[in-house]
């Protein structure tokens, strides 16, 4: 199989204003990815069950089709969909690719700002171009809601967002659970703040399932 390229665009950084492209291979997508995220190489193999010396092998080109466990493993540990790299590595053709893109925008809820990329390369790109956008899209809005907050919040809702994908389903509903009643204790400290105006009240009741 020939070597196939996601291509990846980037806002100009000239005085002319014009943007670039980079065509990457699956490991060079890894690899910035990884990067773009802050992460370090033994915390991705940890999050993504992947073995250090492995993915080393994939970022610099030795692995040209790990299998689709692995790809998997990674994609979510970097919150990423894996269709990109199924079809950078052949285990997908073309059009799978874009039955997938036209299957997100199918499914859109309204946020069309974030997909007018994907339509267009849908309808006219190559499949390096829509590759790309593929990639790239699946963290767009997450990022460009949390790059609007200060910088220690924004920075300690970032680590939660690139972790949430690593973490198993079980311990995901126990964080949430964790969530829950640190929200409901921080409301009750905030009411202790103005004594006499609230009351909490707290009511036992019998579990269904004892």
């Amino acid at each position: 199989m020939a070597p196939r390229f996601a291509e990846i665009e980037f806002a100009a950084t000239d005085d002319r204003g014009k943007d670039v492209s980079e065509f990457l291979t699956f490991g060079d997508l890894i690899q910035q990815a990884r990067s773009e995220a802050g992460i370090k190489l033994r915390e991705l193999a940890r999050r993504s069950e992947v073995s250090p010396g492995q993915i080393s092998r994939i970022e610099s080109g030795q692995v040209a089709r790990p299998s689709e466990g692995t790809l998997r493993g990674l994609a979510r540990a970097l919150g990423r969909s894996d269709v990109p790299l199924r079809y950078l590595v052949g285990l997908i053709d073309e059009a799978d690719l874009r039955e997938h893109a036209t299957r997100i925008l199918g499914d859109s809820d309204g946020s069309l700002a974030l997909h007018e990329g994907i339509a267009d390369a849908v309808d006219f790109g190559s499949p390096e171009l829509l590759c790309g956008r593929l990639w790239r899209l699946d963290t767009l809005g997450v990022e460009a809601q949390l790059n609007d907050l200060d910088s220690e919040e924004g920075r300690q809702l970032r680590e939660v967002v690139f972790a949430w994908p690593a973490i198993s389903e079980t311990r995901r509903r126990l964080v949430l659970a964790f969530v829950d009643d640190q929200v409901a204790l921080s409301t009750a400290e905030r009411m202790s703040a103005h004594a006499g105006k609230y009351e909490l009240s707290i009511e036992l009741v019998e579990r269904d399932d004892a």
